[in-house]
């Protein structure tokens, strides 16, 4: 876990902190339950990573983190306030798996597009430049997002999130769509950004090789309606690199957050009626 101490601007609140939070969605004249009794603490500056089985909760879980979507029970708290606060001063970046690029905008007036829209226009091109050499496409700026690769589109839609300095980024399966390759390159090119920016992150992966390479906690949901069951402490060494996921430590952690995670859900809770890629 990354402390205040390591890195002294960071906030002493918490980035995300998620109290005795439920969800139940409508279906016909009844309710089914896709969250309940979740607790759950971000540390400003911390990357928490969220894994469980499908309909388990997960991306209703970042869907009301967002402000999406409201909670039927519960309290979220986002950078000491309420979720709509920090949408409308822009503290907020989403990074889903449809990475949900204009297309007849270029690369650069893409990742510029928010700064357009909200009036922030001094040295944009400069923070698009910056960004674009970061995710290691900036001999792309002027290409259309046709041209471009799934793996070069979700550096776009990485870049377009992270424009206007958000505090908390919230990422949702946004490498579950590309090949293996990018997908490893892709996370590699997030814990570089992610050093340099040090922006507070919350992650939902269905990969547990993924959560435990990224993150500092691995957050665990089972169940349906989801609960977080287990919280597993990633204390692998910063920087990461590829060589450690070869490593005793890392292979230790990876059986761990399997372990915990449940295969299959009590039928007796039954969500069959959510569609699973919405929860």
């Amino acid at each position: 876990m990354i402390s205040t101490s390591q890195h002294p601007n960071l906030s002493t609140h918490p980035a995300v902190e998620v109290r005795g939070l439920s969800h139940r969605y409508p279906v016909g004249n009844k309710t089914v339950a896709a969250l309940q009794g979740v607790n759950l603490t971000v540390n400003d500056g911390e990357f928490v990573a969220v894994v469980g089985p499908s309909g388990c909760g997960k991306t209703t879980l970042l869907s009301i983190i967002a402000g999406l979507l409201p909670p039927t029970d519960g309290q979220v708290s986002v950078l000491g306030g309420d979720t709509g606060s920090a949408r409308r001063s822009q503290e907020l970046g989403l990074v889903t798996q449809d990475p949900g690029l204009l297309p007849w905008l270029d690369v650069a007036s893409n990742v510029r597009l928010t700064l357009d829209i909200t009036g922030h226009v001094d040295a944009a091109d400069e923070r698009v430049n910056e960004l674009l050499e970061r995710v290691g496409i900036s001999h792309f700026a002027r290409y259309y997002p046709g041209q471009l690769s799934g793996g070069m589109r979700q550096r776009v839609a990485l870049a377009r999130a992270l424009v206007h300095h958000p505090r908390l980024l919230l990422m949702d399966e946004p490498f579950g769509a590309l090949d293996e390759i990018s997908r490893e390159e892709m996370r590699f090119e997030l814990l570089k950004v992610w050093e340099q920016e040090r922006t507070s992150v919350v992650f939902v992966t269905h990969s547990i090789r993924e959560a435990v390479l990224l993150a500092d906690r691995v957050v665990v949901i089972n169940g349906q309606p989801g609960r977080v069951t287990d919280v597993v402490e990633i204390d692998l060494e910063r920087p990461r690199s590829e060589s450690m996921e070869e490593g005793p430590r890392y292979q230790s952690l990876l059986a761990d957050v399997k372990g915990l995670l449940v295969s299959g859900n009590d039928p007796s809770d039954s969500l069959s009626a959510v569609p699973e890629d919405r929860t």
